[in-house]
């Protein structure tokens, strides 16, 4: 799972992650400016999707 983080991510995966029904604990490896950084609380949904893209917030 690719997940394209904002300045924000925090809030802005918490306000998108709220819309979706099914949660799935994962550790997700967010790769921002060259540093890998291993994300356990983070809760992200997938229904037979191999990539979740997020939107870039300005």
């Amino acid at each position: 799972l690719k997940v394209y983080v904002p300045k924000n991510y925090k809030n802005a995966l918490q306000v998108e992650l709220l819309l979706h029904k099914e949660h799935i604990k994962k550790t997700v490896k967010v790769s921002k400016k060259g540093i890998k950084t291993e994300l356990t609380e983070l809760v992200q949904y997938c229904s037979q999707a191999s990539k979740i893209r997020y939107r870039k917030y300005k």
